[in-house]
């Protein structure tokens, strides 16, 4: 190891707030585009992507960009921590990361639940097609 403790506080805030962008990106995206997954009962190990994998790739790539752009307060700031040598400033980034990350979900959800209640029926009827996820009767 490197025994670096005091940058620990600072490194945890910049992955709290890029995780909160990412699960806000996650629950926009599940409403918006949701992708085949396997059937009830079918091994986990099966492959199924009906032909969905070169969008679910394209939708990867653009949330790469969009969750970078959503943590770039948190980005930047741990850049300018990391370049000054700032260390010290690690705990209140600590702090201003954790609030960011959970400002980032929050507003993932609140946009992905609406998203949802207007999308429903169309989420339901897509999942329905895909096969083996027949409604049960």
């Amino acid at each position: 190891g490197t025994a670096r403790w005091d940058i620990v506080p600072a490194v945890v805030g910049g992955q709290r707030g890029l995780y909160g962008a990412a699960a806000a990106w996650s629950g926009v995206m599940s409403a918006v585009l949701p992708y085949e997954v396997n059937a009830p009962g079918d091994s986990p190990m099966k492959s199924r992507t009906s032909g969905t994998a070169l969008i679910a790739a394209l939708v990867q790539m653009v949330g790469m960009g969009v969750i970078g752009l959503a943590a770039a307060p948190v980005i930047a700031g741990f850049a300018v921590m990391a370049l000054a040598g700032a260390w010290g400033w690690g705990w209140p980034f600590l702090a201003a990361g954790v609030l960011w990350g959970a400002g980032a979900t929050w507003a993932g959800i609140a946009v992905g639940g609406r998203l949802l209640d207007s999308r429903g029926v169309r989420i339901l009827t897509a999942i329905r097609s895909w096969p083996g996820h027949e409604e049960a009767r």
